[in-house]
Formats: C-alpha cells, sequence, structure tokens
C-alpha cells in the first residue's frame, strides 16, 4: 500500500465481503488498509492526506472518496469513533483546499508546493 487507491475504496469492499465469508486474511487487510490511512499515508502539516504521485505532497478530490470510503465503514465496523472523526476532518480540510467560491465547483487537486490548484474542475457541491 503506497498511496490511497491502494487501499481506501478496496479496503471499504473488503469489510463488505467479510460480512459475508469472515475470513483471517480479509481482516488482515482491513486493518492493514485502515492503519496505512490513519498512521502512514503522506499528509500536509495540517492533517490533510496527500499524495506522492504523480506530483509531491497535492491533494486530489477523488480522496474524499478514496480516504473517506474505508474510515466511515471502519467506524461502524470497529464501533470506533475516531475513523469518523477523521473522515470528518478530512472532508472539512479537503473542503477548504478544493472549493472555488467564485465558481461554485471544486477543483480536482491542489498543489501543496505550488500553493495553488491545478486548473480542472471536479464536481459541485
Amino acid at each position: 500500500m503506497k498511496e490511497l487507491d491502494d487501499c481506501g475504496a478496496m479496503g471499504a469492499a473488503v469489510i463488505e465481503v467479510y460480512q459475508l465469508d469472515k475470513k483471517q486474511e480479509y481482516i488482515d487487510y482491513i486493518d492493514d488498509a485502515a492503519k496505512h490511512i490513519m498512521v502512514s499515508q503522506d499528509r500536509l502539516q495540517d492533517g490533510t492526506l496527500s499524495r506522492t504521485f504523480p506530483r509531491e505532497m497535492t491533494i486530489w478530490a477523488d480522496d474524499a472518496y478514496m480516504a473517506t470510503s474505508l474510515l466511515t465503514r471502519m467506524g461502524k465496523f470497529k464501533g470506533d469513533q475516531r475513523y469518523f472523526d477523521e473522515a470528518a476532518k478530512q472532508l472539512i480540510l479537503l473542503d477548504s483546499y478544493l472549493w472555488d467560491e467564485t465558481k461554485g465547483l471544486y477543483y480536482h487537486c491542489y498543489y501543496a508546493d505550488l500553493k495553488r490548484n491545478g486548473v480542472a474542475y471536479w464536481a459541485k457541491q
């Protein structure tokens, strides 16, 4: 696991699979994916999850799904509020970097090293 794409949505899906087929290998993957997001994934100084590929310290709108799909399911699965708290924190932080008030749209990314958004828009609020 190197980036959120490697574990976020996949980990959320494996939680659903585990509900149908309770194999230890699924629990191992789920726990590894959650640990990656909560501890190992790169972050900006304020705690915003960030990517190292294709550019260092970039925030993507995609991660509203990639991270929170697993975090919210982990909160329910483990009965642990800290996963819900982290999911909410990430959505608030993503909003602060990606929302363009003038256009009423979200940017696709933010380049932390350049301190500016990319040129593409992603979605409406």
